[in-house]
């Protein structure tokens, strides 16, 4: 009986040492596993902190481009009320181009009459003094027969 129960207890034994041996082998299994999710947790966790660096990098940058397009909007709306002031310039400027050429016209228009007035005028100087040429010949002719009249009468 002893015996038989030794070799129930060896086979026990045998089954448990086998079972044992399994539960070892699970466990190097497990392990290997365990490591190897590791691995990858140690892996996964220095990704993630690369991209938390990134993630702060890009808010960051983020921000800065968020800083200069305020200030790019800041620059825009200057430069847009800088264009409507010049526009209004130019409008007023166009204004006083009309007004002054309108003035030049007049003033053109006035200096060929009075262009017309002077060339009329030098037409009746010329006319004058040709008149004045022809009445001094005419009073020198009329001199000269008053002198040979009065010499004429001395002779008498």
């Amino acid at each position: 009986m002893k015996g038989k129960e030794s070799v129930e207890y060896a086979a026990k034994i045998r089954a448990i040492e086998y079972d044992i041996s399994k539960s070892l082998a699970r466990i190097d299994d497990l392990n290997r596993l365990l490591d190897e999710k590791s691995f990858a947790h140690k892996n996964k966790e220095t990704a993630l902190i690369d991209a938390e660096t990134e993630l702060h990098k890009l808010r960051s940058q983020q921000t800065s481009y968020q800083k200069e397009l305020d200030h790019l909007r800041a620059l825009d709306e200057r430069y847009r009320q800088e264009n409507t002031d010049i526009q209004r310039r130019i409008d007023q400027e166009n204004v006083r181009n009309t007004e002054l050429s309108r003035l030049i016209s007049d003033n053109e228009g006035k200096i060929r009459v009075r262009e017309e007035q002077i060339m009329q005028l030098r037409k009746e100087l010329e006319s004058s003094r040709y008149n004045n040429s022809s009445l001094l010949d005419s009073n020198a002719n009329l001199q000269a027969e008053i002198d040979a009249l009065n010499n004429h009468i001395r002779v008498l």
